[in-house]
Formats: structure tokens, sequence, C-alpha cells
């Protein structure tokens, strides 16, 4: 009898540890080179995401998601700048979320989330004795074609001493976007914003 018991104790612990493994999301799952780290699974519990919603309203719509960063007024081109490209038609909705996560001192992580679990992600290192601060930037529901449209705006500044954040916000609560921002006053940051064509237009 105590024999039948170890069988069925040997039968139970693997089908346990199958149960836990298949839990994890399957996007999750992939495979490294030695030496390599595991990639980035999502932003931090403590950072707060701007959830985007639009409806597209014409049809052969492409929807892109852009990182751009800018030095001195000027802006750096960077092959990693798109961070998503959609081709929806009319009446399709576009749903996602943008995370940035600064709980990180060494670096700030910028998340776009898809309701399907998948998202893609960048990185934005700030200089020595530096950190990067952000502010989300109201939008219009209505999608706007044509142009970029911000989302976002991730700005460096001195570490032991900011002067930046207070006025930043205070602009962007009063104004609710970057029209006749004061760039200038900036000497580094990002830009996030969305850009809508229609794909076919004759």
């Amino acid at each position: 009898m105590k024999k039948y018991y170890l069988f069925l104790l040997l039968l139970l612990v693997p089908i346990c540890t199958w149960s836990q493994v298949k839990q994890r999301s399957l996007y999750r799952l992939q495979t490294i080179a030695p030496g390599e780290k595991w990639p980035l699974e999502g932003p931090s519990s403590e950072a707060i995401g701007h959830k985007i919603r639009h409806v597209v309203d014409k049809e052969e719509t492409k929807y892109i998601i852009m990182l751009v960063e800018y030095l001195q007024g000027k802006r750096i081109d960077d092959s990693f700048g798109p961070m998503e490209l959609a081709f929806s038609g009319k009446g399709a909705k576009i749903r996602w979320e943008l995370v940035v996560d600064t709980t990180s001192s060494s670096l700030t992580r910028v998340f776009a989330l898809k309701p399907n679990g998948g998202f893609s992600h960048r990185q934005c290192m700030p200089r020595s004795g530096k950190h990067l601060n952000y502010v989300y930037i109201p939008y219009e529901p209505t999608l706007i074609y044509d142009q970029d449209i911000p989302l976002c705006l991730i700005y460096e500044e001195d570490s032991i001493h900011p002067k930046q954040e207070n006025w930043i916000k205070a602009f962007i609560e009063k104004n609710k976007s970057l029209k006749d921002f004061p760039f200038s006053r900036l000497e580094r940051y990002f830009l996030i914003f969305y850009h809508a064509n229609q794909t076919n237009t004759k």
C-alpha cells in the first residue's frame, strides 16, 4: 500500500510543476543566447500610464507611434524612433497605453502597451549628473491626421538642483498642449507622439 501512495505522489509532482509553468504569458517565453540578459517584461507597478483611445474615421489609415530625441534644439535621427506601426480601416478602434517608467535613476523606460498583452519599449539614458522627468500631454479623442500629435514630454534636468518640473507642469496644466511651448529652455528632451495619415489619398 505504501508503494502505491509513493507512486501517486511521484505522478502529482510533475503535474503541479507543469500547471505552474503554463500560467506564464506565452509572449514572455523567449530564448536568449548565453551571457545575454532577459528582456524587460514590463513597467514597474509604480509607473503611471496614459491611456490612448481613438476611432479611425478614414479608410486606409496608417498610425505610427514615435519617440524622438532633441539636443540643443536639433532633432537627433534614430532608426529606433518608431515604436509601433498599425494600418487600420474606417471604424477601427485604436487602443493602447503609454507608460513612462522613471523608477530607475540610471535610465527611463518607455512602453507602448497593447490590449492583447504585447508591448514595445525604448530606453532613454540621462547624461552624467542628470536625470529624466516627464509630463503627459492631454490629447483630443478625435484622430488628427497629417500632424505630429504630442502625447508626452520627457526632459532632462540637473539631479541636484532640478529647475524644470514646476514651470513645465504649470504650462501644460494651463494650455493643455505644447503649442507655443518654449523648447529653447530645454537643453535635451524627448517627444513621444502619434502621426496618422491616409496611405491612399487618390
